[in-house]
């Protein structure tokens, strides 16, 4: 089911971890590149953290999610990735057809069919056989559920890769939630999310991890049936240079990626989460059982974390965009 377009009113900005998570053994690092000489064409000036952060605080930071016709908006999604866009395809028989532009959709990390099999690890009594078979069931059950998913690769993916972090890391993304157990548990409580049976669903992340030490994975095979199944994916431009995270909260819109880079001629890009769209999947995959629902969002966000500290070294400011209050008048 697709979402009914709605106005955005005032929205509030806040600086959830302006140090960053404090956790990740990733190469994605603000600080590194604010020690970089002046003349190294990746180093970060303060300047241009300044005027980023004037952004993030301005009602320009969302854009509204396009529309599949005027009142009905897209359903798929795609990952947090903050590089731009080189084409957007879709395969089409044996051909892919490649689009004339590309669309704002919500954006999750890995997309929903790795959101899907977080799902399904922590409401699933057996855990999946491998890394690679979560990531197939979970496309398999949003096929069932008739929810759009779509998902990115990039221009330099190897034979074995996807051009996906989120995907292409899995097997360290689930190793590292289970690491950093005692941070991801207090980063959601941070963000308001109950953490009461999130012991289980670590246990069933360890036990994913066990399976996945002793067996290889190519992040490329999921990538292979995203397309097959006649999915829309965008092929990503260029390196990382994320310096923040951006979490969104605002239904029906999402992080203004490509104006941070216009902002700063690509020297700047910023990694976004859009919470409402991992609440929807939540609902829609658990219909009619609020403990899985919970259960289903705490396990997404675990994994949204973990892609965090496995990418980055834990020091890209966390923000919080969300909806104000309207006023009350009397």
């Amino acid at each position: 089911m697709a979402n009914e377009i709605n106005e955005i009113g005032d929205v509030k900005v806040e600086v959830v971890a302006p140090d960053g998570l404090g956790y990740g053994t990733g190469s994605i690092s603000l600080n590194d590149r604010l020690g970089l000489p002046a003349k190294d064409s990746e180093h970060v000036q303060e300047l241009q953290l300044i005027k980023l952060e004037n952004f993030i605080h301005s009602p320009d930071v969302l854009v509204r999610v396009d529309a599949v016709d005027p009142k009905i908006q897209l359903d798929d999604d795609g990952c947090g990735d903050g590089r731009g866009v080189n084409t957007t395809f879709v395969k089409n028989g044996d051909q892919l057809e490649h689009k004339s532009r590309s669309l704002h959709r919500a954006k999750i990390f890995g997309g929903g069919p790795v959101m899907a099999g977080a799902s399904l690890l922590a409401n699933e009594s057996e855990v999946p056989s491998s890394v690679e078979a979560l990531f197939l069931a979970g496309i398999d059950r949003l096929q069932a559920y008739e929810i759009d998913f779509g998902g990115h690769t990039d221009g330099h993916a190897s034979e074995e890769k996807s051009g996906c972090g989120a995907i292409d890391n899995a097997p360290a993304i689930v190793r590292n939630a289970v690491t950093f157990q005692g941070e991801i548990t207090d980063s959601l409580s941070a963000l308001g999310v109950p953490t009461d049976g999130v012991e289980s669903i670590f246990d069933s992340y360890r036990e994913l991890s066990r399976r996945a030490n002793t067996q290889t994975y190519a992040g490329q095979k999921v990538m292979h049936d995203i397309i097959g199944n006649q999915k829309v994916v965008k092929e990503l431009a260029g390196g990382h240079r994320e310096v923040a995270v951006i979490l969104n909260d605002v239904s029906g819109y999402t992080v203004n990626q490509s104006k941070v880079r216009e902002l700063s001629n690509d020297s700047l890009q910023v990694f976004a989460v859009d919470i409402w769209r991992l609440q929807n999947l939540a609902r829609r995959l658990c219909p009619s059982d609020r403990t899985g629902e919970q259960k289903a969002l705490q396990s997404m966000l675990i994994y949204t974390l973990a892609t965090a500290a496995t990418l980055t070294k834990g020091d890209l400011p966390v923000y919080r965009v969300s909806a104000e209050p309207a006023a009350v008048t009397a």
